[in-house]
């Protein structure tokens, strides 16, 4: 999927910045995914960012995102669409956020044209402000847990 995003009026961002700024960014890639644009969402990246995607391939750089998303819908993925959801925003300093979130994938194709089941996951992503524009510095997808699951929720053991 798996996240330029809102620019801020000033040079730093609040909580509200980044909340609004993932919002910004789950459209924004949700959209690119479903027109198949791989160079709309290498764009959504910081120029020195980096993906890890769940099988662990590790793209960096704008460029090296851009082939990985290309080459994905080139093997099946073209016509299919994602979904995410922003479970947390953190914000680490003014320009900087961390943000947990869920992911899907659906309507994906194998190689023979059948088609693959949906994918789901989390994920990890680090925002930056880069010249007044939130970009990703770092994204880790996940497909090993589907949701996150707060420790005091489960039951005493």
């Amino acid at each position: 999927m798996t996240l330029c995003i809102a620019s801020t009026a000033g040079a730093h961002a609040d909580a509200n910045d980044a909340a609004a700024a993932s919002a910004a960014l789950v459209n924004k890639i949700n959209h690119a995914w479903s027109d198949s644009d791989a160079a709309a969402l290498a764009r959504n990246f910081a120029s020195d960012g980096d993906l890890i995607t769940p099988d662990g391939i590790v793209s960096r750089g704008t460029t090296e995102i851009q082939g990985f998303y290309a080459a994905a819908f080139a093997r099946g993925y073209k016509g299919s669409t994602a979904d995410g959801k922003i479970e947390r925003v953190r914000v680490l300093a003014p320009d900087l956020a961390l943000i947990d979130a869920t992911w899907s994938i659906d309507g994906a194709h194998m190689a023979d044209g059948a088609p693959r089941t949906p994918e789901h996951g989390t994920l990890v992503a680090v925002m930056g402000l880069r010249d007044g524009v939130w970009k990703i510095l770092a994204l880790r997808e996940s497909n090993s847990a589907s949701r996150f699951i707060p420790l005091a929720s489960l039951p005493p053991q």
